[in-house]
């Protein structure tokens, strides 16, 4: 679970979903398309925490250190179901004085 995900940012954080699909091109335009896979809908992330304090920052970092971009962990987007996600990339930090605005992808992966 992402810690402090009561924290999100409404103008930072936004979720999408994506579908894989074949497509096949044959001569004079027409052509056909197919879903790719069993799980072709796979929901992607940003999300952008509010200004945090130190320890709230820290938390989320423990967090990320934990399991990096290889690993997977269970958690309910902001009104959504309970998914499988993964960090896609590292977290981007900026300070404000105190405080610190945190934000990373994500994407739901099926294992």
């Amino acid at each position: 679970m992402i810690p402090h995900d009561d924290l999100f940012s409404q103008g930072g954080t936004s979720f999408a979903s994506v579908q894989s699909i074949r497509e096949v091109k044959y001569g004079d335009g027409y052509g056909q398309r197919g879903v790719d896979g069993l799980n072709s809908i796979v929901r992607t992330g940003s999300i952008t925490w509010i200004p945090l304090t130190l320890e709230e920052r820290n938390e989320v970092h423990a967090h990320w250190d934990s399991v990096g971009v290889v690993l997977s962990f269970d958690w309910a987007a902001p009104n959504d179901i309970e998914r499988r996600w993964r960090y896609t990339d590292g977290l981007s930090e900026d300070n404000i004085g105190d405080k610190y605005i945190l934000s990373v992808t994500v994407e739901e992966v099926f294992e």
